[in-house]
């Protein structure tokens, strides 16, 4: 499981997140209350997450 922390709001996922330390990685993923969430890095940091549904 991997907790992120964002804007005040934790959130956990139980895919594998593993952002590259150089360029952007998105993932759209489902956390723990089964709510979608684009969440982007940028050279291995969080920039945001966004909830879709």
């Amino acid at each position: 499981m991997k907790t992120l922390k964002y804007n005040g709001k934790t959130y956990q996922f139980t895919e594998d997140i593993q952002p590259k330390l150089e360029g952007i990685t998105e993932y759209i993923l489902t956390n723990t209350y089964n709510v979608r969430c684009e969440v982007v890095f940028e050279n291995g940091t969080l920039v945001y997450i966004n909830e879709l549904d």
